[in-house]
């Protein structure tokens, strides 16, 4: 059983699942979260490979040719890992693995019978989740608990993904240093890795503490043809660092069904001479052919340049640059390897250069701040070692960094994470139970955070920590957060923070609708849309001390046939976390689903079964402090996921909710916020008939609320996008369309529009476009409040990155704003910027 087990927690790196926001209507992501599928198979034993240091380094050109590979057992991919479990894989993979002392080196062959089914193209990194790629695994504790993937798809372009048990979140923003090359040949590809030792977190000395598990390894190919399939195999990784040592050549494997784990077979299939690019830090800034590093270094250091002329003004005024944003930056970031698993960071004045402006783009209907990623280097990285069930350290909180230091480290049976660092701005989230709001001053803080993480077993305990201070404010949250795991496709996960906090009174004053709202009374019936105050400014209390909790406890069975949870969460009024981003507060919650699947055969071409799921979720919240109902949800969905590359799922809604409240001075909610009753339809869908096409149609369609102005009405909602790629070209058209009805008449409509296009002219040369238009017209007639009739506003941005080589990045652009107020009814450029960014990678 404990072999099953260890098998079992990797079963989710290979599945693509769906999490669904307890309370929220947003779309989830295709591998949100690590909804396990079951255990791999009833009877298969866990293979075991016993490997000699490998001495040298391949040539990284796609070729699985040299004498290097000849020296590696070869191993085949003989299961399909979804939609069915072991079924016969069907196309052939064959796969080496040698390591050094410094890198994990990994080969594949992928054969293909039709190749002009083959999905790939250059991609931007991480851009290749829809594509035929190859990727290897390495749980480097053997626990199941923290995974590290790296894909790479035919032409060569990479995507790394962290895949945290605890949290329950696959982090595509998690970003290593590795290399890559890949080749199209007549009958398939192949593909070469090189990643370098401490990027798997696998240790030299991985066996010396005492009940260390080895490694595991999984190895998948993912193979989109008329249904999305991924194949695999798993094993355990026996590493003998004295290369002299004595070892059979042969892989020790033990199967209960014949081809788990192939035995050495060294006849490799020579690649073609079809040149794939490179995947270095970025598919198009590598040199398609390259060497990896045999030495680690212990210093990397990347100082950049800065220019960026950001000017904006009002419509018919004068152009200025903007407040705190230097014409000129100089900085840098910094790693040094402490040790083979810790690291000291620094970073001086990084900067978002590289940031597009369509990341948070939100409906005017939705009273909770958007969820930004991250894109900082050091940031990215510190990332992975402070997650949790609730997201405690929430780095886009860290708006101006002078600077910041971090020290992260792992072991067999831990993790540890410090951050340090010193802010020009001061930016958090103020959270409400029926909204959320971000306040923003220009003044110094200090962010502080810690995390020390402990596995026993398949079990881990965590304490985090975090204070943010600045002049007459701090924020501090202390937090202990557990995962157990109760069989094969059982999980529960819990999380209890605590807080002490003191807000001077300039951020309430931020929140205010309009100036001095903290210094003058409220008026009796303060009423929505006309009320100097909101709750975000009664939240922002400043003249006490604030203490609060947050309690969240999760059980989640999702096996092969069924799938059903349970959630319970308990928010105290005065819990806040202002170094992470926690958008609710004052209420308990509780949440529960149940559901099933069925497997089937669609269409008699497709290459495997399609799966139907169907499952119900019900949940109830009610307000901490005066127990008043907030939510009551009742929602049931039906998902389809096979022929055609075809995902689609569909769900009706019936709720009755409170939005926001009629007098914005009074914080209760019993008579103060109408609950509404929603009766709506949503569903989401995705499908790919052809290689290079792929439609997306997602919507709500029935009677929903509206925050604003606390009515009920019609919602129409429809968000079609496009995606095509060809060659080295890939184009996204999309459109969110939305339009709210009250009495058979409309009171709003949202049009947001947005085309990127990516040429990767050569491996050195990136071009990026990216327009976006966005149109909201409102009957002011009976919206709550002043405000506009009509506002449109368009960007235009252009980029070319430029790479001459693996140490050298050049990136420059230009971005224009344009907007129309129909209360002066101009239309004019409004902010306009030219920026360049010069950056060297420098390792020692």
């Amino acid at each position: 059983m404990p072999v099953l087990f260890r098998i079992a927690l990797l079963i989710p790196l290979a599945l693509p699942a769906y999490g669904i926001e307890e309370f929220e209507d947003n779309a989830p992501d295709a591998e949100a979260g690590l909804s396990a599928e079951g255990n791999l198979t009833e009877g298969l034993t866990l293979p075991t490979i016993t490997l000699k240091t490998a001495e040298g380094a391949p040539v990284l050109d796609g070729y699985v040719e040299s004498a290097f590979w000849s020296s590696s057992p070869e191993m085949d991919l003989p299961w399909e890992m979804f939609p069915v479990r072991l079924a016969p894989a069907e196309v052939t993979t064959r796969v080496w693995v040698r390591v050094s002392s410094t890198h994990v080196y990994v080969a594949f062959e992928a054969d293909d019978d039709d190749m002009s089914q083959l999905r790939s193209g250059v991609r931007s990194r991480d851009g290749i989740k829809n594509d035929d790629y190859v990727s290897v695994v390495v749980d480097p504790t053997g626990r199941g608990l923290r995974k590290y993937e790296f894909r790479v798809n035919p032409n060569g372009s990479v995507s790394d993904v962290l895949q945290d048990t605890p949290s329950d979140r696959y982090i595509y923003d998690w970003d290593a240093q590795w290399q890559a090359a890949a080749r199209i040949h007549p009958h398939g590809y192949s593909v070469e890795m090189a990643i370098p030792r401490p990027q798997t977190r696998m240790a030299s000395d991985v066996e010396s503490a005492a009940g260390a598990l080895p490694p595991l390894v999984i190895l998948k190919r993912h193979h989109p043809r008329r249904v999305d399939r991924t194949l695999g195999n798993v094993f355990a990784l026996i590493l003998l660092e004295d290369p002299t040592a004595p070892t059979d050549r042969e892989p020790e494997t033990t199967t209960a069904k014949d081809g788990a784990a192939t035995a050495a077979n060294t006849n490799t299939s020579g690649g073609g001479r079809q040149s794939g690019n490179a995947g270095a830090m970025d598919p198009a800034e590598g040199e398609g052919i390259s060497n990896p590093q045999e030495k680690v270094p212990k210093l990397t250091l990347v100082p950049h340049l800065v220019y960026d002329k950001n000017e904006e003004r009002d419509i018919g005024g004068s152009f200025e640059q903007v407040d705190d944003q230097r014409l000129y930056a100089l900085g840098f970031s910094m790693k040094y390897a402490v040790s083979e698993q810790s690291w000291l960071g620094m970073t001086v004045n990084p900067n978002y250069s590289e940031t597009e402006s369509d990341i948070a783009r939100d409906s005017i209907n939705n009273q909770f701040d958007p969820f930004q990623p991250e894109q900082r280097t050091m940031f990215v990285d510190v990332g992975e070692y402070f997650q949790t069930l609730n997201k405690a350290v929430y780095t886009r909180n860290i708006v101006q960094p002078d600077i910041a230091v971090s020290y992260l480290g792992s072991g067999q049976d831990y993790t540890t994470g410090v951050l340090l660092a010193l802010d020009q701005q001061t930016q958090i989230t103020m959270p409400d139970n029926l909204g959320s709001d971000t306040v923003s001053v220009t003044e110094e803080s200090t962010a502080l955070a810690f995390n020390s993480e402990r596995y026993f077993g398949k079990r881990s305990l965590g304490l985090l920590g975090t204070f943010r201070s600045g002049e007459d404010y701090h924020n501090a949250l202390l937090s202990v957060a557990g995962t157990g795991n109760l069989g094969v496709d059982d999980k529960v996960r819990g999380q209890l923070m605590v807080s002490d906090t003191e807000y001077p009174q300039r951020f309430a004053e931020d929140l205010c609708n309009s100036s001095g709202c903290t210094t003058t009374p409220p008026v009796a019936d303060c009423e929505l849309g006309y009320c100097a105050v909101n709750p975000f400014v009664k939240r922002a209390e400043f003249d006490s001390s604030l203490q609060g909790y947050n309690l969240q406890l999760r059980y989640k069975h999702d096996g092969p046939e069924s799938l059903y949870w349970a959630r319970y969460y308990d928010v105290s009024p005065d819990f806040r976390a202002d170094l992470g981003f926690i958008k609710r507060v004052d209420f308990r919650a509780i949440n529960f689903a149940y559901g099933r699947k069925w497997y089937f055969r669609t269409a008699e071409k497709d290459e495997s079964q399609s799966r139907l799921r169907g499952y119900l979720v019900a949940g109830h919240m009610r307000s901490h402090e005066e127990d008043d109902a907030l939510e009551t949800s009742y929602t049931g969905w039906l998902e389809f996921r096979g022929s055609y590359q075809t995902t689609l799922r569909v769900g009706r809604w019936l709720r009755d909710r409170a939005v926001n409240r009629l007098d914005q001075a009074d914080l209760s909610v019993a008579d103060n916020a109408p609950m509404f009753r929603e009766q709506y339809w949503q569903w989401y869908s995705q499908t790919s008939p052809f290689a290079s096409w792929t439609l997306y149609f997602d919507g709500r369609w029935g009677r929903t609320a509206d925050p604003e102005n606390l009515v009920l009405g019609d919602l129409r909602e429809m968000i079609p996008k496009l995606e095509w790629f060809s060659g080295r070209l890939s184009l996204m058209a999309s459109l969110t369309w939305r339009s709210f009805h009250v009495d058979q008449e409309r009171l709003y409509k949202e049009e947001f529009f947005t085309l990127r296009a990516m040429y990767y002219q050569s491996p050195k040369i990136t071009h990026r476009m990216l327009w976006t238009h966005d149109l909201t017209k409102r009957d002011i007639d009976r919206w709550r409040g002043n405000e506009l009739g009509k506002e449109t506003d368009g960007i235009f941005e252009y980029t070319v990155i430029y790479q001459p080589d693996p140490k050298w990045k050049l990136l420059s652009g230009v971005r224009f704003e344009q907007e129309y107020q129909s209360d002066v009814d101009q239309r004019g450029l409004t902010a306009r910027e030219i920026y360049f960014k010069a950056e060297r990678i420098l390792q020692f």
